[in-house]
């Protein structure tokens, strides 16, 4: 990282100032983190956004991948950076871009940042989205989208709404305690006595995992966050035809959605929701995590 800073002095202080910081593919997000990027100073440059044709400010648009990559001291790559290990995730261009065509141009003494980091051996890599605060504050994010396909979907009230909410991890509990702000009644299933405890102190109803099967048919919708079959055919078997599931954990996912479909019951996998509902948000998350590693490296 050291060869790839250029350093000056100010009075009697060493800075290190990054020259360029190239943004390759991904969505409204990574365009939004280019944005935030540029607004601290960091002269950014995109590439792969050639659908979209709205304002760029003070971000440099470059015609090659070359071209964004030149000189690069640090790159910024898609969350997920790929759902194939092959091509880059980059809805924006009609243009396939290779994940390993980046990672060969990309400086080799480049910062590469990327979320849901490759399986590759590179040590350039470095993955924001393993990054705790990112997990917290994408949470948020996250938690109201979920509010929002509930709210959409279903014709009733969240206040009142009876909800189940699998999983007590960060989303699970930020899912929870939006859910109970807006007036529902919530029931956390969970397999340790500690996630019960803490949805204990939540307000919510804590329940063990075992006690799904039993309970199912009493609620309005469910929302899981746990990324391994949970509500499995025996379950879906026991709910209503009119709850709603809502699935939040990475793919897979956590349902078994061939046999919700069997039953005609409304399983909605709801992926990259920041994305989705509040882009701008989660683009500053992915910007602020961003700085807060290179302040760590001491970069800036």
């Amino acid at each position: 990282m050291v060869s790839a800073v250029k350093k000056r002095k100010e009075g009697n202080h060493t800075l290190k100032k990054i020259e360029k910081f190239a943004v390759i593919g991904g969505d409204m997000r990574q365009l939004v983190a280019a944005r935030e990027l540029s607004a601290h100073g960091i002269h950014t440059v995109i590439y792969g956004f050639d659908i979209y044709d709205g304002n760029y400010g003070s971000i440099t648009k470059c015609a090659s991948l070359a071209e964004a990559l030149r000189g690069a001291d640090c790159v910024l790559l898609p969350l997920p950076y790929s759902y194939d290990g092959v091509r880059l995730n980059c809805p924006l261009t009609g243009e396939e871009l290779r994940v390993m065509d980046i990672l060969s141009q990309a400086d080799e003494n480049a910062v590469i940042f990327t979320g849901k980091a490759p399986t590759v051996t590179d040590g350039r890599i470095v993955d924001y989205y393993a990054r705790e605060e990112f997990s917290v504050l994408n949470a948020i994010p996250t938690a109201e989208g979920a509010l929002s396909i509930a709210m959409t979907e279903l014709p009733i009230t969240v206040h009142g709404m009876r909800v189940g909410v699998s999983g007590f991890g960060r989303i699970g509990k930020t899912v929870s305690a939006l859910f109970r702000a807006a007036g529902a009644d919530v029931t956390v299933f969970a397999r340790s006595f500690e996630a019960l405890a803490w949805a204990q102190t939540y307000g919510c109803r804590p329940e063990r995992f075992d006690r799904l099967r039993e309970t199912a048919h009493t609620f309005d919708c469910i929302i899981n966050t746990v990324p391994a079959l949970v509500i499995d055919a025996a379950i879906l078997g026991k709910m209503r035809q009119d709850t709603l599931i809502i699935d939040l954990a990475s793919k897979p996912g956590g349902v078994d959605f061939a046999a919700a479909e069997r039953l005609n019951i409304r399983a909605l996998p709801a992926l990259s929701l920041p994305g989705k509902s509040s882009p701008d948000t989660a683009g500053k998350i992915i910007s602020e995590t961003i700085l807060n590693i290179l302040c760590e490296k001491g970069v800036i």
